[in-house]
């Protein structure tokens, strides 16, 4: 036989050939396992045992739906306390030291240089002291003209025929000049109360003595001597006249008015009334203040505004002879 018929099947007793063996399935194997790595590596990334493997934009975040679970009480979390930071040192800048410019080198001076400077140096200190020569002579100038300012103030008050008014203008003047000392301020200041205060009483006397003497005047009576038209009839009868008598009480009354008037001018003068005569008319004056009910405020004498004048002079006095 040749070699084709060689390689033909064998055929058994009943012609059919033989059926080849069948080779075994491995594959569903292979996707089992495979489907098993799968649901092993998402486990294991549902768990979030990988995340320190992965990238941090591929990091696992748990699906909201796989975690949804019953609803269970837990407590509110507490609000977490931030440490306060930690206070970093302050760090100061390294110093660095400047190191100055080297001195411009100047070339000697000459002798003719330094005969000038000198004469320029000499120049000048003769320019300060001339002027403070002259600041010392102004200096002495407004010492002397404000010693000058006080010695004519203290004159005033220690004159004779100084009045009250000029008194108390001249220690304000004095009290406001700038050269005192605390010592003379203080005393300066006290003698112008005493003055202003006593100007003010003296004052408020001669108003009360004006206006009793007005209330108390006896009214005016007409003439009787008639007045011709002719010119210098009229004037010869103008030099006459001839008025009704008042009545007794009111002569009284007019006559009070007139001694009540004198007072206040006298008290303008500052010539105090004899003590005796002012307690008589004090005393007629307030019985017709009581009738009236009306308050009667005169003192029952000068002597306290006289002393306190004469205070005022002798301080003057004091300070003018130096024995402050």
């Amino acid at each position: 036989m040749s070699k084709a018929e060689d390689k033909t099947p064998d055929t058994d007793e009943q012609g059919t050939a033989p059926a080849a063996p069948r080779r075994k399935r491995r594959w569903p194997a292979l996707l089992a396992l495979l489907l098993a790595l799968v649901a092993i590596a998402g486990a294991l990334l549902l768990g979030g045992q990988l995340d320190q493997y992965l990238p941090a934009g591929l990091r696992h975040s748990a699906p909201a739906d796989i975690t949804r679970t019953a609803p269970v009480q837990r407590p509110a979390p507490r609000a977490a306390v931030q440490p306060a930071p930690a206070a970093q040192p302050v760090r100061t800048p390294p110093r660095t030291e400047v190191t100055p410019p080297p001195a411009p080198r100047h070339p000697p001076m000459s002798s003719d240089e330094a005969r000038a400077l000198m004469q320029s140096i000499d120049g000048l200190n003769r320019s300060i002291r001339s002027l403070q020569q002259q600041q010392q002579a102004l200096q002495n100038a407004l010492e002397k003209q404000q010693q000058m300012q006080l010695t004519i103030r203290l004159r005033w008050i220690t004159a004779e025929d100084s009045k009250l008014p000029q008194i108390a203008m001249a220690w304000e003047e004095i009290y406001l000049l700038p050269e005192l000392s605390e010592e003379q301020r203080a005393q300066a200041e006290t003698m112008l109360r005493l003055a202003n205060r006593d100007l003010m009483q003296l004052r408020r006397w001669q108003t009360t003595l004006e206006h009793w003497a007005t209330h108390l005047a006896a009214p005016r009576q007409p003439d009787i001597i008639p007045h011709p038209e002719h010119p210098w009839l009229a004037w010869i009868a103008s030099q006459f006249h001839l008025r009704k008598a008042p009545a007794a009480d009111v002569a009284q009354l007019d006559e009070l008015s007139h001694q009540l008037l004198a007072v206040a001018q006298s008290l303008h003068m500052e010539q105090w009334p004899d003590e005796q005569q002012w307690k008589q008319l004090r005393a007629r004056l307030i019985l017709l203040a009581e009738e009236q009910q009306m308050n009667l405020n005169l003192p029952e004498s000068f002597r306290a505004i006289a002393a306190d004048k004469a205070t005022l002079q002798a301080t003057a006095k004091a300070w003018l002879e130096g024995d402050r």
